[in-house]
């Protein structure tokens, strides 16, 4: 199993967040980069968090950090452009306040181990009443 670099570059005019009250907010500028290390599996691949917590900087200055476990915190297999359900979690904390899970309750890939341009996510708290999507992310394998 070879374990490579994975560069996600989202789109900020395509991702929002949501805050766990419930307050919406966007991401901040015209880009930001999130780190994965990527197990290549063949045809399929697992997604791990990369070795240091994700910061996103929003647009009303909050900041959230992106933290994982990669022994704990992994997406499920993923193949080429096949949704997955309940991929993964993630455990985000605002300007270092508390830390709360994320859930990646989809994730669909055109490439899922190369570049791709159609990196489709969808998020949500557990037992909150609201989703929000990450659509149409180009990513770069580095």
């Amino acid at each position: 199993m070879a374990t490579a670099q994975q560069t996600v570059t989202i789109d900020t005019a395509s991702s929002p967040w949501v805050y766990s009250d419930g307050q919406n907010t966007t991401i901040n500028g015209t880009s930001q980069t999130l780190v994965f290390a990527v197990n290549d599996l063949g045809d399929t691949v697992q997604w791990l968090p990369g070795t240091t917590a994700l910061s996103l900087t929003m647009d009303d200055g909050n900041i959230v950090q992106i933290f994982a476990d990669p022994a704990i915190s992994r997406s499920k297999t993923l193949t080429n452009a096949t949704a997955v359900k309940n991929a993964w979690s993630w455990f985000c904390s605002v300007n270092n306040g508390l830390r709360e899970e994320v859930k990646v309750t989809s994730m669909q890939a055109t490439d899922v181990d190369g570049n791709n341009t159609d990196l489709t996510l969808t998020f949500e708290y557990p037992g909150k009443p609201w989703q929000w999507t990450w659509s149409s992310i180009n990513t770069t394998a580095a």
